[in-house]
């Protein structure tokens, strides 16, 4: 019993979304967390306050505003270019970022109940039929490891866009 609750925890964390928090005005430590988060990645998908839809090449976050070398079409950002030839989008013109992360965990999560099960049912279903299966726990850890390893692999190669600031209501009005 405790394994089946054990499973279901790590199921329900791994699958939960949590819902990215707004950046407050002058807290330094939520604006150096987004920098990182956008830091070494080569485009992010932006919603202006006017709902247009922009890709952002080359970005980073400088002084609250997002610096980058060229967009892709859905709209023209609000913000001058600066002396070093990069465009500069104020963040107070920005509804949403996200980026793009890699899907091994959710690969991991159901390569692991699908092993899990599958290999408990081989061991339950095996014969002879007197046998006691007491080993019915190992066959499904060893199945669940190696149903996660096979998962992420397999998760490995995947992006999915993933929201990381999502700008309060009354600041967008």
């Amino acid at each position: 019993m405790r394994a089946l609750t054990l499973l279901v925890t790590l199921v329900v964390a791994g699958t939960t979304k949590l819902l990215p928090q707004a950046v407050v005005r002058g807290d330094s430590a939520a604006i150096a967390d987004l920098a990182e988060q956008i830091r070494g990645q080569a485009r992010i998908r932006v919603r202006l306050v006017n709902y247009n839809d922009l890709e952002l090449l080359e970005p980073r976050l400088v002084e609250g505003s997002l610096r980058f070398a060229r967009f892709e079409p859905g709209g023209q950002p609000a913000g001058p270019s600066s002396d070093d030839g990069t465009h500069v989008l104020p963040l107070a013109e920005v509804r949403r970022i996200q980026v793009r992360k890699s899907t091994v965990g959710k690969g991991a999560i159901i390569g692991l109940l699908v092993g899990g099960v599958t290999f408990a049912a081989i061991d339950r279903a095996g014969s002879p039929p007197r046998w006691d299966h007491n080993e019915t726990l190992l066959f499904g850890f060893l199945g669940g490891g190696l149903g996660a390893a096979v998962g992420a692999l397999i998760g490995a190669p995947f992006r999915s866009w993933t929201s990381i600031y999502e700008a309060s209501a009354s600041r967008t009005r």
